[in-house]
């Protein structure tokens, strides 16, 4: 029986999506060990905390009316992280935000009063720091040298796609679109090597 995580792999290359788990949620303990929280338990997180969360990038914005704010919306399994980056952290961080694919942030969870049924109307990250955990060989250029907050110490994992892994699935890099076959290739490798 194939590993759980080499099913996702193959189901993205046959169909471009996956009925079975986010591919974070492989990732999860890992995540988990460097304090990085999934959306869900970021909703009971109070006003104010310095939280961190990570998730795959679905979408940056920055719309000419936000005077230079961006806005990014992290996905992992348990829903999506909207994201505030003021603009002078758009620049100086701005390697990791328009290059990463997996993106870890940090910074002070924001909730508005709750409403009549109990629930925070609007939940958002404001940043203040970020860290590309996108694996090597997943985007163009490597993220050596990047200012980021360091999540297990100067042993962090160094993330390798092997090209055996290139070899073994041949079909996906006709079948899956430039952005998802390697995140994840490289997430199911990271996941395997430890």
């Amino acid at each position: 029986a194939a590993h759980e995580g080499e099913e996702i792999v193959f189901d993205y290359a046959a169909t471009g999506l996956t009925l079975r788990r986010h591919p974070l949620a492989l990732l999860r303990p890992r995540l988990a060990r460097w304090r990085l929280q999934t959306a869900l338990q970021l909703h009971s997180a109070p006003n104010g905390r310095k939280v961190r969360a990570c998730g795959i990038v679905t979408m940056r914005q920055r719309p000419g009316t936000a005077k230079g704010t961006m806005f990014v919306t992290l996905e992992d399994e348990t829903g999506p992280v909207n994201v505030i980056v003021w603009p002078a952290l758009v620049e100086h961080w701005r390697q990791p935000l328009l290059g990463a694919r997996l993106l870890a942030v940090e910074g002070v969870w924001q909730c508005s009063p709750h409403g009549p049924d109990g629930q925070a109307v609007v939940r958002h990250l404001v940043a203040q720091r970020f860290k590309d955990l996108t694996p090597a060989g997943a985007h163009g250029a490597g993220v050596a040298g990047q200012p980021g907050f360091s999540l297990s110490g100067p042993g962090q994992p160094k993330l390798q796609l092997p090209e055996a892994a290139t070899r073994r699935f041949p079909m996906h890099a006709a079948t899956l679109s430039r952005s998802v076959k390697p995140l994840i290739l490289g997430c199911f490798n990271w996941l395997v090597r430890g």
